[in-house]
């Protein structure tokens, strides 16, 4: 149950980031992996983080509160708003570190589940609202960020 390397497009004019991976695992449970605490909080984010969910309610107009732990010792809050759920399908979220965050510093995350055979293609994309947003999502290297959580689902998954 391994992934498929990550291919990445920057849409320079859209602002946007986009991403496809095949994962080795059948939609629903990969879309579950993405929607319930007592997973997720095992898989996401990058290699050496920690995600603490504090609370999560997968519904449009519903909110994911989470804390992501440094491999440094640092750490720094997260706050989505679920805009679409399509369940098993699609999830849409606006994303800053704070719920009371000026609105140029949210930005749009949609993720896509679909089916391919017994494994998902999960299509992810990032929006962002600014220039100064896109260039320091690049800088910070976001897509690498989902590529290494990605590999830390792989290996959850197996333990399933």
């Amino acid at each position: 149950m391994i992934s498929e390397t990550m291919q990445v497009i920057m849409d320079e004019d859209n602002r946007a980031m986009i991403a496809s991976r095949i994962i080795k695992a059948p939609r629903e449970l990969v879309y579950e992996l993405f929607t319930t605490k007592k997973h997720i909080d095992n898989w996401y984010g990058p290699q050496g983080c920690q995600t603490q969910t504090s609370h999560m309610d997968v519904r449009e107009g519903g909110i994911w509160k989470y804390k992501m732990s440094m491999p440094n010792g640092s750490s720094f809050d997260a706050f989505q708003t679920y805009t679409e759920v399509v369940k098993g399908e699609k999830l849409v979220f606006e994303s800053a570190q704070d719920e009371n965050a000026p609105e140029e510093q949210w930005f749009t995350t949609q993720i896509d589940f679909k089916e391919a055979g017994d494994e998902t293609e999960l299509t992810i994309t990032m929006s962002y609202k600014t220039d100064e947003m896109f260039a320091q999502a690049k800088q910070y290297r976001a897509m690498q960020g989902y590529s290494s959580a990605f590999e830390k689902l792989d290996e959850y998954i197996t333990k399933l």
